[in-house]
């Protein structure tokens, strides 16, 4: 198999960058449904990005360290985003002991 060109490598690279800031403002978004399908769309280009890098270049990259650092980010992230929304889901639960349901008053018009 011929090793991938220069080319190749740019295009998978900016693929993983566009991903990469996709992920972030899914995350930030708090839209986690979007975000689980661009972790796993980045983590697949990140790998086909690797593969194409030459042994010499993946010896010095950054990639595994920035991956890490998002993907941290993220899960981080998440899990603050789950807490807060189960704080506030008490909030609301608590609030409704106290003050029951109001009635709404319902309004007939005759014809």
């Amino acid at each position: 198999m011929a090793p991938p060109r220069a080319a190749d490598s740019k295009a998978c690279l900016r693929v993983v960058t566009d991903l990469s800031r996709d992920l972030r403002f899914a995350i930030l978004a708090r839209d986690h449904g979007r975000a689980g399908q661009l972790a796993s769309a980045y983590v697949d280009s990140l790998r086909t990005l690797w593969e194409s890098m030459p042994e010499d270049q993946r010896s010095v990259s950054t990639l595994p360290s920035e991956a890490r650092t998002l993907l941290v980010w993220a899960h981080q992230s998440t899990l603050i985003h789950k807490a807060i929304a189960a704080d506030q889901l008490s909030v609301v639960q608590k609030t409704g002991n106290y003050h029951p349901p109001s009635t709404a008053q319902i309004i007939q018009v005759k014809a």
